[in-house]
C-alpha cells in the first residue's frame, strides 16, 4: 500500500510541474 502513496504523490507532483509549465506556455 505504500508504495500506491508514493506513486500518488509523486503523480501529483508532475501534474504540478505539468501545470506550472502549460500555464506559463500559455
Amino acid at each position: 500500500m505504500h508504495q500506491v502513496q508514493i506513486w500518488t504523490q509523486e503523480w501529483c507532483q508532475a501534474r504540478r510541474q505539468r501545470t506550472s509549465q502549460a500555464a506559463s506556455g500559455f
